[in-house]
């Protein structure tokens, strides 16, 4: 079975010949097909954390018919998962494994939270109280965190063996999705 980065290579050959095959009409494909063949040309990718004496849960599926892969951001100091505040005067970044906020005007941007996991994703509540954002422990886990944005404090919210990702407060703000 050919591998993910052979298949990419195979669709980035039909990518620099977009006509053939085709009887003149133009074919499209998806930016994250020529991201994907992008990077397996450039070689292997980054990696951040420690091995995990325990890589995260596996996917519990029916049998051979889906699989579920979860790709966490790559360390940098490039902003990750930019949010709005609701009143538009910040905006929540995940950065170097905090979590930020950045002032749109000026450009400064002050850190609200730091510790041994990996910070990213970050979601305002509605009313701006609160920054919910994904908590990575280097591979085994990935848990929920809140922070109080008044207080600077910060608590867990989740502590099982799920992997959440991508956290989203309701319209309300009374659940999290």
């Amino acid at each position: 079975m050919p591998s993910f980065c052979t298949l990419s290579r195979q669709a980035t050959q039909n990518l620099l010949n977009p006509f053939r095959g085709l009887g003149g009409q133009v074919r499209t494909c998806g930016i994250g097909l020529l991201l994907a063949s992008i990077t397996c040309l450039a070689g292997p990718p980054l990696t951040w954390a420690q091995p995990s004496p325990q890589p995260y849960q596996t996917a519990k599926h029916g049998g051979n018919y889906m699989h579920n892969f979860y790709f966490p951001p790559a360390p940098s100091s490039t902003p990750w998962a930019p949010t709005w505040s609701p009143d538009g005067h910040a905006i929540a970044v995940g950065m170097s494994g905090s979590i930020w906020t950045v002032d749109p005007v000026t450009g400064i941007a002050n850190e609200l939270t730091h510790g041994k996991k990996y910070h990213s994703s970050p979601d305002w509540s509605p009313d701006g109280a609160w920054i919910i954002y994904t908590a990575d422990d280097g591979g085994t886990t990935i848990q929920l965190e809140i922070l109080n944005v008044t207080t600077g404090e910060s608590r867990t919210l989740t502590d099982d063996a799920f992997i959440y990702t991508d956290p989203t407060f309701s319209p309300d703000g009374t659940q999290i999705a």
